[in-house]
């Protein structure tokens, strides 16, 4: 929100594009509100495949019209071959191969057109049991980024805060920890925590 209000940023637009097709427009609205979202600078997209993710990433951001990509999610994203009938015939690794050639073409045109791009990715289990975590979208993914922030809620009880609505005690926010994990622009693995909270009450807000 801050960025598209930013005076630099006027008249240009914010897209959203959602690989998962799971984000509703009344979510998006919450989160920015209404003043910005009736404004019509936020577009929202749900291509069915990586390779028409890259196109319209590439077409909307090289117009320098565009200040700001948010892309959900690398995880949750699939090529083409997956997506239609040739998924049997699908190349080992092709995905990550799709989301590399796209965060190629991401980091030139968000340089040269000055865009500010988010890609949310998610943590899995190592599957070969060295109870580490992995990432998905291949090795790319993670030295193209100039900077990776690992979210993780917290697990502890303390944290969790609730309110009473409606006569129900509902968890309402729980404590974020941010790490940065790579930094190209300044010392790396530092650490901020937040409350964050999802159910608007007039002692916390929503945030």
């Amino acid at each position: 929100v801050q960025f598209l209000n930013d005076p630099s940023n006027t008249g240009r637009y914010g897209l959203i594009i959602d690989m998962e097709h799971k984000l509703t427009m009344d979510w998006v609205r919450s989160l920015i509100g209404d003043e910005l979202m009736d404004s019509g600078r936020v577009l929202y997209c749900q291509p069915k495949h990586i390779e028409e993710a890259t196109n319209i990433y590439v077409d909307l951001v090289s117009s320098g019209e565009v200040c700001f990509v948010l892309y959900d999610s690398i995880g949750g994203s699939a090529s083409m071959a997956v997506t239609t009938k040739e998924a049997e015939k699908a190349q080992v690794g092709g995905d990550a191969k799709a989301i590399g050639k796209l965060l190629n073409l991401a980091n030139i045109q968000s340089a040269k057109q000055r865009c500010l791009s988010v890609f949310i990715n998610q943590e899995r289990d190592d599957m070969e049991g060295y109870r580490r975590y992995i990432t998905p979208g291949g090795q790319k993914a993670k030295y193209m980024f100039i900077l990776r922030i690992r979210l993780k809620a917290s697990t502890k009880s303390d944290d969790k805060v609730f309110a009473k609505i409606n006569g129900e005690d509902i968890q309402i926010g729980n404590k974020i920890t941010a790490t940065v994990m790579k930094n190209q622009l300044a010392a790396p693995f530092r650490t901020a925590e937040w409350k964050m909270y999802n159910v608007w009450t007039e002692e916390h807000g929503f945030g």
